[in-house]
């Protein structure tokens, strides 16, 4: 099996979904095409991967573009001839892979390109076109599903797919004594860890507010913040207005090879998003490796996590809610490690990573099959 790839390599999700089959399915080959570099290189020590990027046109009209991507693409699917076309994200990668007219071609939209897509109305064209010319399309997510299908998309052409948490990296464990020198925790303090990008849209500004009323309770707390974006200097400059720029690590990006290590280290971990499709890949890593977990209520995060339970729920934009709950966690060990286990275990029967791609292969031979015959 032969599969091309339409996915931005800048994204872990597309590096963990493309690693499994070429390195996972026996004699699967892969030829990924992106738009962007990629944030790894291992595809480079693998006979099974061939990556392409095309980088972007020196040219700023949107429409020469398109038509600049779609023209490499389609000699690129004429000298590779693969068995499935697989676009990730329903925006460019979807609308671009959509002219082809290959089929089978299979769409996995990953949240905003669908849920955004109704307020400007040529974005809701291209999407609309690609997710019409799919023949089948995988989301992470019951609302996610609801939106493809106010498009017009037959139910039976979706699967909800989650991208899948690798519970076997993922796990339970110590703490090194060189990640906590390396994340400057002191002996005797507990840590907290947010993963968000600082987008306006993962509001790790309520964190942040949040933390002046922990530190009063609880002066003995560490915050991690990893991730990149682009308020990152208004953040920096809101810590210090608070005060409190000793107690925050803003550690930047965090390969995801050093993840677990760094989720080992904390006792709990937050997420003030306003918004996302499924489960956030970092609550589910969180999880995985028993970390409690605090999360909006936003998403699907309420079908995922039962307050008391696997975790906390807490209102957007409410740092209060969430230094209240920070502080009943920090002060509340039995309770922290209920919530580690059930959250494991739920991770483990609805969100594991090779139970998910496994899955997947199936869907490919199946619509293989259809096609033969």
């Amino acid at each position: 099996m032969t599969i091309l790839f339409f996915a931005n390599a800048d994204s872990v999700h597309s590096h963990r979904w493309i690693r499994y089959f070429a390195e996972h399915v026996p004699e699967c080959i892969v030829h990924w095409v992106s738009l962007t570099p990629s944030i790894d290189s291992w595809f480079h020590h693998r006979d099974t991967v061939v990556f392409y990027e095309l980088k972007k046109p020196s040219w700023g009209f949107p429409t020469l573009s398109i038509l600049w991507y779609f023209f490499r693409l389609k000699k690129l699917v004429t000298l590779v001839k693969p068995d499935i076309v697989h676009a990730h994200y329903a925006g460019l990668n979807g609308f671009v892979a959509s002219l082809l007219g290959f089929h089978p071609y299979i769409l996995t939209a990953w949240g905003s390109d669908v849920l955004m897509a109704g307020k400007h109305i040529i974005k809701r064209y291209l999407v609309a076109h690609a997710l019409r010319s799919a023949d089948l399309i995988t989301c992470d997510a019951e609302h996610m599903k609801r939106a493809i299908l106010s498009f017009g998309i037959p139910e039976s052409r979706i699967h909800i797919i989650q991208f899948g948490i690798d519970t076997k990296r993922f796990s339970p464990g110590f703490c090194s004594r060189e990640t906590r020198e390396k994340l400057q925790i002191p002996e005797g303090y507990q840590a907290v860890i947010s993963m968000r990008n600082f987008d306006p849209i993962y509001d790790i500004e309520t964190f942040i507010r949040s933390i002046p009323v922990v530190l009063e309770k609880f002066p003995k707390t560490v915050f991690l913040i990893g991730g990149r974006g682009p308020q990152k200097e208004y953040l920096s400059a809101l810590a210090s207005e608070l005060r409190i720029e000793h107690a925050i690590r803003f550690l930047g990006f965090i390969p995801n090879a050093e993840l677990p290590q760094y989720l080992r280290c904390a006792s709990l971990y937050v997420s003030t998003s306003l918004s996302d499709a499924g489960i956030a890949s970092s609550t589910a890593e969180a999880m995985a490796c028993g970390t409690p977990v605090i999360v909006t209520d936003s998403g699907e995060n309420s079908a995922w996590i039962r307050e008391g339970e696997d975790g906390c729920i807490i209102p957007t934009r409410s740092p209060k809610a969430l230094a209240d709950k920070i502080l009943l966690l920090l002060n509340d060990a039995v309770l922290r490690d209920r919530f580690a286990r059930n959250g494991r275990r739920k991770i483990i029967e609805r969100n594991d990573y090779w139970t998910e791609m496994n899955t997947m292969g199936r869907l490919y031979q199946s619509l293989l099959f259809k096609q033969m015959v």
